[in-house]
């Protein structure tokens, strides 16, 4: 046999025992049945799930207990007491909120910043009968925010609001509490009660940032008898500069009234 001749025989042979040895294979399941040449589909591409960023967790529904919980947390700072607070009145109920408010606001061992966030909050949860509250708390003098609770006070709807700041601003020692009194009192300057307290603060109160503010009051708020109070203030000896320059400028304003 010549050479070419063995090589072809030899490489018959060796494809007869290929082929017979993928058949085994293909029973046993170890070799798919289609060629082993054939082209593999491409894999589909991944589908990468959106990550949650670091820190990030499911809001829990906030109850009352755990509001308070976190208000009480050991070492929590006057800061992150605020921050709770203002939270826990955002996404708690109306009476729950009011009921953590209050108590926020009387707790004479809370922090500061925490008991002036809840003065803030107040007017958000009011309820008849609040201006007792603040009327109380303004009795404490060791409440050192005196001007928020005077500023809380014109923003509620309690009939006695305006009794209690008018009161305030001829009685209250501290200035800067009757300056926001005479603020709070700009917005009810028609009515009576506020109208004269007003004038008393404008004409004799010991500072004169008070006056000046009591003044604006009158003029601002539509207090009757404005003009004439105007001349009033003018024609004294011993009006202040700063607050007879109120006046003057309140009357080249409104030149014909």
């Amino acid at each position: 046999m010549t050479p070419p001749s063995r090589w072809l025989l030899a490489t018959a042979v060796l494809f007869a025992g290929v082929s017979v040895l993928a058949a085994a294979l293909r029973e046993r399941g170890q070799v798919p049945a289609r060629a082993a040449h054939a082209p593999r589909p491409e894999a589909a591409p991944a589908v990468e799930e959106p990550e949650t960023p670091a820190g990030t967790a499911v809001a829990e529904r906030l109850t009352p207990e755990l509001a308070r919980a976190r208000l009480s947390r050991p070492g929590i700072s006057g800061e992150e007491a605020r921050e709770a607070l203002r939270d826990a009145a955002a996404r708690l109920d109306r009476t729950d909120a009011r009921s953590l408010v209050l108590e926020a606001l009387f707790d004479p061992a809370a922090a500061l910043t925490m008991r002036m966030q809840a003065l803030l909050l107040l007017p958000s949860v009011q309820e008849p009968g609040d201006a007792a509250a603040l009327e109380r708390l303004m009795g404490d003098r060791t409440f050192p925010a005196r001007y928020l609770i005077a500023k809380t006070m014109g923003e509620l709807s309690d009939p006695r609001a305006t009794e209690l700041l008018a009161s305030w601003i001829r009685t209250e020692f501290d200035d800067s509490a009757r300056i926001q009194a005479a603020r709070a009192l700009r917005s009810r300057a028609g009515e009576p009660a506020a109208a004269a307290a007003l004038r008393d603060a404008a004409l004799s109160d010991r500072n004169e940032l008070v006056r000046q503010e009591a003044l604006r009051a009158i003029l601002d708020g539509g207090a009757p008898g404005a003009r004439e109070f105007v001349r009033e203030i003018l024609s004294l000896a011993s009006t202040p500069p700063s607050v007879r320059a109120v006046a003057r400028g309140w009357r080249e304003l409104h030149p014909g009234d």
